[in-house]
């Protein structure tokens, strides 16, 4: 036994050489191997239309398709019957930034750090529309929330991040959306279905 080395009484590893062995796993990350490299995005062509949106302090209980008892949210119901209903659906946060933020990083608040109204996403981290990019997507955006503004991150992976702000711009918006999010002439069937400008 080298000098300095405190024994293990059971007879095993010596202390000051199992120490070494566990600071050089954790100096190397304690993770082995690199993991494989991510296989190659798929051709555009194989992507389905993605439409997120965000309707910002929206009651489910006061839409039709979660069982209200008025016939409120018709267009939503349509993609409903098409698409999947999600029953149990929880927010990260109680207020518009921090769980915008989660939505789009995928993160909990106390990791992405916005947490107050001051807070803006780190460029480290990155969001949907960045991933989406990367794979291939054609992205556009349009906000009308001021903490959903460029200025807090949420511009990041779009080719075009616009806010609109009355009616006529938001027809406007409904009527180019094809065009915009799509390189081909198909109208996505979902969207048209939606009617000349979303309604709840």
């Amino acid at each position: 036994m080298h000098r300095g080395t405190k024994a293990d009484p059971r007879g095993g590893i010596p202390v000051r050489a199992a120490l070494s062995g566990m600071a050089a796993l954790i100096a190397t990350g304690c993770a082995g191997p690199p993991p494989p490299p991510a296989p190659p995005p798929a051709p555009p062509a194989a992507h389905p239309n993605i439409v997120l949106i965000s309707l910002d302090t929206f009651r489910a209980d006061r839409m039709s398709c979660y069982g209200y008892d008025r016939l409120t949210t018709p267009r939503v119901d349509s993609l409903v019957a098409e698409g999947a209903l999600f029953e149990a659906f929880y927010s990260a946060s109680d207020f518009t930034l921090p769980s915008h933020a989660s939505l789009f990083t995928g993160r909990y608040p106390s990791v992405h750090g916005v947490t107050q109204n001051e807070h803006a996403l780190c460029d480290a981290i990155p969001v949907l529309a960045e991933h989406l990019a990367e794979r291939g997507y054609r992205t556009v955006g349009f906000y009308d929330n001021d903490f959903l503004s460029p200025a807090y991150g949420f511009g990041r992976g779009f080719a075009r991040y616009d806010r609109f702000s009355d009616s006529r711009t938001l027809r406007e918006l409904w009527e180019t959306l094809p065009d915009l999010i799509s390189a081909s002439d198909e109208t996505p069937s979902r969207l048209h279905r939606l009617g000349p400008l979303p309604r709840r």
